[in-house]
């Protein structure tokens, strides 16, 4: 499954892995939603002198009925089609478009319900409708929080054309294992880094996303056909003296001098790559192809 490519930029997710957390996030927000009303009902709002709070509250009430309707239409989107098969899916990048200025109005609107909420009082005698309006901002914040966090999580910015694909996988893999360095102890991070070496050395010119990696590694494990043979080593073949990897790393480095940057130029032509290939450059004293 490839990753999806959403704003100009690729993310860490497929276009089939919105099903269940769109799903938490509906169910979520439908208590929110539930909670929300039950303190109009409970706790009438317009008897009090906080009319400024009410309209903002029922704003976010509004916002949130219209994001579980969407999360719920994504997670649907989300669960068409197959792994390889992603054209049932096409329309989950518009839908996060469309969610985008929906999510913005919404931290927008939170901030104000919060400055009225907390500077406000009960709004009249018999009236608690501030109070329990600030639990229920606070529950709203929770939520705000927690998508931003996911977004963080999951979004990464495109990588340099310039340089190969070996290093472009070894720092996506690094960067994603981040997380799973958090409170360890340096032998750990030292193992997660050599892990991610490891995954990217594998998948090194395959588009997949982590969910992927695991997904098949748990259908590896469960499988009955997992009986491989013992690897057998190889017996060593006779080969020239000039064939060893002192002189493979000395032709390797001349030939990345010579023949690097000029096929660079050929298939990608145009200012852009030029500007990015400058920027790699260094001054003459120190390239290593003038020693």
């Amino acid at each position: 499954m490839p990753s999806l490519v959403a704003f100009n930029r690729q993310w860490n997710i497929g276009s089939d892995d919105f099903v269940f957390p769109e799903i938490t996030e509906a169910l979520v927000r439908i208590s929110w939603v539930a909670f929300g009303v039950s303190v109009f009902v409970f706790h009438f709002p317009l008897a009090c002198s906080t009319h400024n709070l009410t309209l903002q509250f029922l704003g976010l009430l509004v916002i949130n009925v219209i994001t579980i309707f969407l999360a719920i239409l994504t997670a649907v989107i989300s669960a068409r089609g197959t792994i390889m098969d992603s054209e049932p899916r096409r329309l989950v990048p518009r839908l996060l478009y469309i969610r985008l200025p929906i999510f913005i109005a919404e931290i927008a609107l939170t901030i104000l319900a919060t400055v009225h909420a907390f500077r406000s009082t009960n709004g009249g005698e018999g009236c608690d409708f501030a109070t329990i309006a600030r639990v229920t901002i606070i529950l709203e914040w929770f939520l705000i929080v927690t998508a931003v966090v996911g977004l963080f999580i999951v979004f990464h910015l495109t990588e340099n054309d310039v340089e190969d694909g070996a290093t472009i996988a070894q720092r996506s893999w690094s960067r994603r294992m981040r997380i799973f360095k958090i409170g360890q102890d340096t032998s750990m991070r030292a193992a997660l880094d050599d892990l991610a070496t490891l995954i990217s050395s594998f998948f090194v010119d395959s588009d997949l996303v982590p969910s992927d990696v695991v997904a098949g590694l748990l259908l590896a494990y469960h499988s009955p056909n997992n009986q491989y043979p013992p690897v057998k080593e190889k017996e060593n073949a006779s080969r020239p003296k000039w064939m060893n990897l002192k002189d493979a790393e000395y032709f390797l480095h001349h030939a990345s001098c010579v023949y690097g940057w000029p096929t660079y130029i050929l298939y990608n032509c145009g200012l852009k790559s030029i500007f990015r290939l400058f920027r790699k450059l260094q001054c003459c004293g120190r390239m290593r192809c003038a020693q």
